[in-house]
C-alpha cells in the first residue's frame, strides 16, 4: 500500500513525493521520531535571523511539532553572551527558534562544536538544556559525554548514544564531546540495548561531499545493528547518502544531508555541488515494542533566503530518486566509486584548505591538518591513480578530449 503524505500529516502539499522504506501498522504504544541532518545558524543563516520574525523552519515546523521526538546535528556553538559572532557560531536567537520548531534532542559531537573550546561547548550545553532540548554526545566531563541519553515517550524506553570522529584535540578539563572509538561505541551499544526498548545511535562520521559511506563505515554500521542498535543515523557528508535495511533487525541512514547549513561558509569557495548540499529530506520513523514499524523520507530544500521548503513535484522526485540509486549501489561493490569521489571531492577540498592556510602563514592550522594524514590516505591516492590509469588504457578516446 502506498502512503500519501496527506495521510501522514494533513497540511502537506498535494504534490509532495514520499519515499517509503519500511511500512507496517504500528501497534500501540508507538512513538514517532523526526530526524534532520547538519544544522548551523551561522553565515547567511545568521544574517537572515537578524530580520524580525524570521523563522527558517516555518514551513516544516508543523510536521516536527506533531512528532514525539525531533533530532538533528547542531554543528556550531551557540553564542550566549554579547561576544562577536564568528565562523560556525550561531546567535543566541536560534534558541527560541529551535524550541518553537519542536526540536527535542541535538547531537553535539562534531568538528565545529569545540571551535570555542570547552567554555563554548559548556555554554552551548547549558543553553540547550535551559530551553528543554537534550544535548547528545557531549557533557560536563569526558565520561558524561558517553552516557546513554533517554527520551522516553508514550510508555516506550528510548535511548540515544552519540559520538563523532573529528580529530579535534580536547583539553583535559571542562566539557567534552565523545570522540569516536569503535571499541567504546560497540561496548556502549551492547550495554545500552539491555536498558531500553528502542536504541538510536548518532554518528558524525564520513567524508564531506561524497555520495557513499566509506566501506569500513558500512561494516561498522552492521556491527552496531548486530550489537543491539535499532537505528543508526550518520551525518557530516553534507549531502544525502544511501539507506540500508538489515533484514528487519535495524535501519542505517548513512548521511542525513544538510537540514539548515550555509554551504558557502568557510575559508575556501564551495565545491560546486550547491544543489546537492541544499537538497535533503526529513526522515520519519515510527517505532513500537516490536521495533521499526515505518520509515519514510520527505524531500526538502533550502532556498536562497535560507528558508527550508518542502521539495514538491520534479525536484522532490529527483531528490528521492538519488537516494534510491545510491542505496541500490550499497548492495554491490561500490568501493571504486567511493575512492574516486573521495579523492576528487574530499582530498581536493583538503588540498585547497592547506593552500589557503599555508599562503597566509597559518602554520599551526596546516600542521593540524597534516597530522591527520595516515599511510592509508597515501595508499588510497595510489589506488585511485591506478584506477585512472586502467580506465585510460581501456577507454583512451574518453580521456583524449576527442
Amino acid at each position: 500500500m502506498k502512503i500519501l503524505p496527506a495521510q501522514i500529516f494533513p497540511d502537506f502539499p498535494e504534490d509532495l513525493p514520499l519515499l517509503n522504506i519500511v511500512q507496517r501498522q504500528a501497534a500501540a504504544p508507538h512513538v514517532r521520531i523526526c530526524a534532520g541532518g547538519d544544522m548551523s545558524f551561522s553565515g547567511k543563516v545568521a544574517t537572515v535571523l537578524e530580520e524580525p520574525g524570521a523563522n527558517p523552519f516555518s514551513e516544516i515546523s508543523p510536521l516536527l511539532r506533531s512528532s514525539d521526538i525531533v533530532f538533528a546535528n547542531l554543528e556550531s556553538t551557540i553564542r550566549t553572551g554579547n561576544e562577536q559572532l564568528s565562523m560556525f557560531t550561531s546567535p543566541k536567537s536560534c534558541l527560541d527558534i529551535l524550541k518553537n520548531a519542536g526540536f527535542s534532542i541535538l547531537h553535539l559531537a562534531n568538528n565545529h562544536i569545540y571551535d570555542h573550546g570547552p567554555e563554548g561547548l559548556a555554554a552551548t550545553i547549558m543553553a540547550l538544556r535551559r530551553c528543554g532540548i537534550v544535548p547528545l554526545g557531549a557533557g560536563e566531563t569526558a565520561e558524561g559525554s558517553r552516557r546513554l541519553v533517554r527520551t522516553d515517550a508514550n510508555g516506550l524506553r528510548i535511548g540515544w548514544l552519540g559520538c563523532g570522529r573529528t580529530h579535534v584535540m580536547q583539553q583535559d578539563h571542562g566539557s567534552h564531546f565523545w570522540e569516536f572509538d569503535e571499541k567504546s561505541i560497540l561496548e556502549a551499544t551492547r550495554s545500552a540495548a539491555k536498558e531500553v526498548d528502542i536504541l538510536v545511535l548518532s554518528l558524525h562520521k564520513g567524508f564531506m561531499d561524497v555520495d557513499f559511506p566509506a566501506p569500513e563505515d558500512k561494516i561498522l554500521s552492521e556491527k552496531l545493528i548486530g550489537a543491539g542498535a535499532d537505528l543508526v543515523l550518520m551525518h557530516h557528508a553534507h549531502v544525502l547518502q544511501g539507506i540500508q535495511s538489515l533484514h528487519g533487525e535495524g535501519l542505517v541512514c548513512f548521511s542525513l544531508g544538510n537540514l539548515l547549513f550555509d554551504s558557502s561558509e568557510g575559508y575556501i569557495t564551495p565545491s560546486g555541488r550547491q544543489q546537492e548540499q541544499d537538497s535533503s529530506a526529513i526522515f520519519v520513523f515510527d517505532f513500537d515494542r516490536e521495533g521499526l514499524a515505518a520509515a519514510f523520507l520527505l524531500p526538502i530544500f533550502v532556498d536562497q533566503d535560507q528558508m527550508i521548503r518542502f521539495a514538491t513535484g520534479a525536484r522532490g522526485r529527483e531528490i528521492l530518486q538519488r537516494v534510491i540509486q545510491i542505496s541500490e549501489c550499497l548492495s554491490d561493490n561500490y568501493a571504486e566509486r567511493f575512492i574516486e569521489q573521495r579523492v576528487e571531492r574530499n582530498f581536493s577540498h583538503g588540498v585547497r584548505m592547506l593552500s589557503y592556510h599555508a599562503t597566509r602563514g597559518h602554520f599551526k592550522i596546516v600542521w593540524d591538518i597534516l597530522r591527520c594524514a595516515r599511510p592509508k590516505h597515501f595508499a588510497l591516492l595510489c589506488r585511485w591513480l591506478l584506477q585512472r590509469i586502467a580506465r585510460m588504457k581501456k577507454h583512451p578516446l574518453m580521456t583524449s578530449g576527442r
